[in-house]
Order: C-alpha cells, then structure tokens, then sequence
C-alpha cells in the first residue's frame, strides 16, 4: 500500500495500488460543523531574506467546515488563492484587489473531490513578491519602509507561518503543493517541522535543476529586454510562450500538433505557433511582469536541506517532466530521513500533469491524504 515508512527506505507504489487507496468516503463524516467559506487578507511582518523587515499584505481564501482538518494548498507562480470557486453562500469581503481570481484547480479541490471541502478545511494564499510589500508612512513603521530585492521560497513559507498565527492555527494536518507551490511547501515543512504533520509535493524538488534554470533566465532576460524595448507586455508573452516549450513533454507536442506549415501573404506559419500565442496572450491578462520576474527568480534561488523535514512526505514525480528531472525527487526521496512515499505517475503531460491529469492527479492526491481521513472517519 502507498503509505509513509520508516527512514531511510522509500516505498514505490504502483497505480494499481492506488486505486485501492481512493474509495470514495461516506459524506456523512465529513458534515461535522457549518462551513464559512471566504476570501480575507491581512497584513503581516516578513523579514525577508533579502532585504529588511516589510509590512505584507497577505490574500487568502478558506473553504470548508469550521474545525475539519485543515490543508494548505498551493500551485505554481501563475497560481493564487483561487484553489476553486467559492460557493454562492461564501461570505465575501472586498479585498484591495476587488477582482476575483479564476480558479486554477478546481478539478482537485472541492466537494466530492481528491480534496473534498466537505472533509478538509483548505486555505490558499496569493504568493508574496516584493510589490506586496507595504512602504511604511508613519513613525511606528520605522524600519519597515524598504521592499525587499528578491523573495524565497523560504519568505514565501514565513508568510504563511505568520498567515496561520493571524488565523490562530497551531498546526496544519497537511500542506499540498504542485511546482512552485511543491517548492515553497518543502520550505515550509524545514523551516517549521511542527506547523505541518503531513506534506504532499508534486512536481518540485530541494532544488532547481540547473537546465530549467537556464530556461528560466532566458525568459527573464527576453522580459527585461522588451521593457527596455517599450513592449513589456510583448516580451512577457513571447516569454511564456518559451515556457510552455518546457512544460509539455516531446510525446504530447508530437501528438497534438503537425509539422506542415500553413502559408499565406504573410509567410509561413506552423500548427504549434498558434498554441503558443494564445498562452503568451492569456498569460497577459493574468500575470504581470515585475510579478513573474520576482516569481521566476524565485524558484531559481530555491535550496532546501531534505534533511530537516520531519513530516509525513510523498512525492508524486512525472516520468515525463523535463522541468523537475524524476532524478532529482528520488534523490530528494532518499534524503528526508524520516520516511517517504514516492509515486511515480507515466503521463504525456509532463509538469503541467498537476493541471491536465486530474484522474492521476486525484489518486495520488486520495492516497496521500486518505490515512487523514480514515482517521476522521
């Protein structure tokens, strides 16, 4: 059975294992308290790595009963707190930032779903960069009137430390993140080895694989570039075109698209151009580019020692992922001493599996979370 062991050994489950994992649970369990779903923020101090202690300004949404087991949940940098909609009885506040967020994973969370917001209590944050930061403009703000330089995964996990102080949460049952979220959760748990029993990462390792970083820094640079160039917007969509590039595998791209152009007056054009530009174009409209250029960097300059987690882990890796080699999570998988489980899934959709395979997704989700709710149940 997929479930956590003693370190230093590491346990493989098979999909066929899986399955037996990912019963669906008597819903009767789950409706213990009335849920208060909500979007909220709230202001923190971060002492960044980088730089001096800053007043943030933190955007959140929780989902589920008052009192359910609570999970964290958090994906990659075009991610925010919209882990999925919030029901119509939610209770809504207006925000700074009035206009609500699509939904990134609603095919994972929600009732009835791997994460089922009859069972857990989900929260979800917008990530920190340094426009977030607060300048202060009175004298009980001394000290915290510079923005940091950077942000890291390690800020990003102190910012939900002091989200869930404000929120008066001791602990967390468990944290699930994909890609960057999956980064910033490995932070999370060695940073604060109490806060959290149990960890669920997808897709991300202790470190950044240094070819991904070069992709990266390629992109960067083609953002920096444009601005400089007065089309910012420009160069980050002909950046995000890139990193669609990286986030499929070869046999998906094969599959989908062909190879004989289309000609017209203009020249010629081929089948895959047409993909990438409607991705940069979207990407504009959701993302900024001081937000994914302090993001990008931010997965770069990401190092976790594996040593120092203590929580319950499973990796979940994708054979086809060429952003997170498979290599670098068996070996994150071989260095949390206090047992691992690792589940390997074979998937066309490489490291954006965690969006487009939600049926592989999911189980591994149910497997990871499923002693949880046994547990309540």
């Amino acid at each position: 059975m997929a479930t956590a062991i003693a370190a230093p050994s590491t346990q493989f489950a098979t999909p066929a294992q899986l399955k037996v994992r990912c019963r669906p649970r008597n819903s009767a369990v789950a409706c213990r308290s009335r849920a208060t779903d909500t979007d909220a923020e709230c202001e923190v101090v971060l002492d960044p790595t980088y730089g001096a202690p800053a007043k943030v300004k933190l955007r959140y949404r929780l989902l589920g009963p008052v009192g359910a087991p609570i999970v964290v949940t958090q994906g990659g940098i075009s991610a925010n707190r919209a882990v999925c909609d919030l029901p119509d009885t939610a209770v809504a506040p207006a925000l700074s930032q009035s206009d609500p967020p699509q939904s990134w994973w609603p095919q994972i969370v929600g009732p009835g779903l791997a994460l089922d917001t009859r069972c857990f209590r989900v929260l979800c944050l917008d990530w920190v960069t340094p426009a977030d930061c607060i300048p202060g403009n009175t004298d009980s703000d001394r000290g915290l009137r510079s923005r940091p330089s950077a942000i890291t995964t390690a800020d990003q996990a102190d910012a939900l430390a002091a989200l869930l102080t404000e929120l008066r949460i001791d602990q967390i049952t468990a944290y699930v993140g994909a890609s960057y979220g999956g980064m910033v959760g490995l932070a999370f748990a060695a940073r604060y080895p109490k806060l959290v029993q149990r960890l669920v990462v997808i897709s991300a390792a202790h470190r950044s694989h240094p070819l991904s970083t070069a992709q990266r820094s390629v992109q960067r640079r083609i953002v920096a570039l444009a601005a400089r160039a007065g089309s910012q917007s420009e160069g980050l969509a002909l950046a995000r075109e890139l990193a669609m590039t990286t986030y499929r595998s070869v046999e998906e791209f094969g599959q989908r698209f062909g190879s004989e152009p289309l000609s017209d007056a203009a020249g010629f054009r081929f089948p895959v151009e047409d993909y990438l530009a409607a991705a940069g174009e979207s990407f504009v409209r959701r993302c900024d580019a001081d937000r994914f250029l302090a993001l990008s960097e931010s997965i770069d300059l990401h190092h976790v020692d594996p040593s120092a987690i203590t929580a319950k882990t499973t990796l979940v890796a994708v054979a086809s992922d060429r952003l997170v080699p498979i290599a670098d999570m068996r070996e994150l998988s071989q260095r949390i001493q206090s047992g691992c489980t690792f589940i390997e899934l074979d998937s066309i959709f490489g490291h954006d599996a965690f969006l487009t395979d939600p049926e592989q997704i999911s189980g591994a989700v149910r497997a990871a979370l499923n002693p949880i709710t046994d547990k309540e149940g």
